[in-house]
């Protein structure tokens, strides 16, 4: 009877497994993914402010895609793999800038379907002094 008890733990211990492994690596790679949309958002936001403080005279779209570039290598991006997207639109109250990051995700344990991209949007209005 005693050897019957271990071989159902056994058996127990085998069908948990798996599912606890799952849970944990999607844990992990959830724990990994959440910091990186969290850079691309970071980096948008960034590079929308320094377009939005453009001086007169300055071109606001460059400012923000160079300030873009700089961040996304702050980051430990490669700016090649990543896209910013820079455009100016209008406001009631002005003219806005809008910067859309989109950096390819590398997965940590291969638990998410590739490709995945992340994504950062920031808009601003554009300051004038």
């Amino acid at each position: 009877m005693r050897n019957h008890r271990r071989g159902a733990a056994a058996i127990e211990f085998a069908l948990t497994l798996p599912v606890f492994v799952l849970m944990l690596g999607g844990a992990l790679e959830w724990g990994w993914v959440m910091p990186h949309e969290l850079d691309a958002e970071h980096v948008a936001r960034d590079a929308a402010r320094a377009g939005a403080l453009a001086a007169p005279g300055q071109d606001p779209i460059a400012l923000a895609t160079t300030r873009a570039t700089q961040a996304l290598a702050e980051q430990g991006v490669d700016p090649g793999r990543a896209t910013v997207a820079v455009s100016l639109g209008n406001a009631v109250s002005g003219t806005t800038i809008q910067v859309q990051v989109t950096v390819p995700y590398d997965t940590l344990l291969g638990l998410v379907p590739a490709p995945v991209d992340l994504h950062g949007d920031a808009t601003m209005h554009v300051e004038h002094p």
